[in-house]
């Protein structure tokens, strides 16, 4: 049995972590540190589609299922797990 995540999987992960690197990385410390709610984060992830992954393409998700919903988890985890965390809400 092939584990491989498929070619949309793999640019689902690289296009959620070139994301997360750049529009949360900067904020991750602040953020554990206070123990504010990142709304900004929600919301950037919101205007790229992010928050619909795991949800068919005919409910307005991006139809990449539970694989890859944790592929995406995985990726935003690396870089800032409230964000991660919020996503599993």
């Amino acid at each position: 049995m092939d584990f491989s995540l498929s070619k949309e999987e793999q640019d689902l992960k690289t296009r959620v972590y070139e994301f997360a690197s750049k529009e949360l990385a900067s904020k991750s410390m602040e953020i554990d540190r206070t123990g504010r709610f990142p709304w900004e984060n929600v919301r950037a992830m919101a205007d790229r589609g992010l928050l619909g992954i795991p949800f068919p393409e005919e409910y307005g998700g991006s139809g990449f299922g539970l694989v890859g919903y944790c592929v995406a988890l995985e990726e935003l985890a690396r870089v800032c797990r409230n964000t991660a965390a919020i996503s599993l809400a």
